[in-house]
């Protein structure tokens, strides 16, 4: 049962983001993606018989709104990693930014976030088969990944701009102060913010078996590969960036 209510939410995430009609796409996602977290850690807690439900001093178990009070996607966290990791961080980070942007309206956030957004769903992703298998993989019921359609240049720029206004500033100052406290490790790291480019695919013939998306770790790239990468890397024309 957690695991169905853990990928419908996420599922219903993706959606949401993906949803020309909806203005709010990154707190709509922030908040059913946390449900989704949240849900798929209880369930991994249960398979590994570890106590994920709140009791007070006497031992007795906790109630809230007549149901039984468990952790929270914060405490999961904690418990799921216990050190420093990029994945604990895009979520602290995606937690407390959907605190700050819940009774603001900011339509130009969904393109500064988007990273964000798009590492936690290949972060739930991979929790998720890693713990139950393959036969519960997401990417078999998404399309494509969430922001890989192509935003257009003009876009990408009034979003930059607009992001210096000044109703943008708490948000600002809450992503630099956040963003202090990591290490280079972490901030670099795809599982914390995905930055990708897409880069045509060219000179062979397409299969029926050819994926149509490819993502390549750059470290398993030749020097001719990199070099071909390097060129497309700042070609806006070639590819967008997330």
């Amino acid at each position: 049962m957690l695991i169905k209510k853990a990928k419908e939410f996420a599922l219903i995430a993706v959606a949401t983001y993906k949803n020309p009609f909806i203005a709010l796409k990154t707190h709509g996602f922030i908040v059913n993606i946390v449900i989704a977290f949240t849900a798929l850690f209880h369930a991994v807690f249960d398979k590994s018989s570890i106590a994920y439900l709140y009791k007070d001093k006497q031992g007795n178990q906790m109630f809230k709104d007549g149901e039984a009070k468990a952790w929270e996607l914060s405490k999961c966290c904690e418990q799921y990693w216990s050190g420093q990791s990029p994945e604990k961080s895009n979520l602290k980070f995606l937690i407390s930014l959907r605190n700050k942007i819940e009774h603001r309206s900011l339509p130009y956030l969904d393109l500064i976030v988007a990273g964000y957004c798009q590492a936690a769903l290949l972060n739930f992703e991979e929790i998720l088969v890693n713990e139950f298998g393959n036969k519960h993989a997401l990417m078999a019921n998404l399309a494509m990944a969430m922001q890989m359609t192509r935003v257009a240049n003009e876009q990408q720029t009034e979003a930059m701009k607009c992001f210096q206004r000044e109703n943008y500033k708490v948000i600002r100052e809450y992503m630099q102060t956040f963003s202090d406290d990591l290490s280079n490790e972490i901030i670099e790291s795809q599982k914390y913010r995905l930055s990708v480019f897409l880069v045509p695919k060219i000179g062979s013939r397409a299969s029926a078996t050819d994926l149509a998306i490819e993502f390549v770790n750059v470290t398993n790239l030749d020097g001719e590969e990199l070099s071909l990468q390097s060129r497309h890397r700042f070609d806006q024309r070639c590819g967008i960036t997330i």
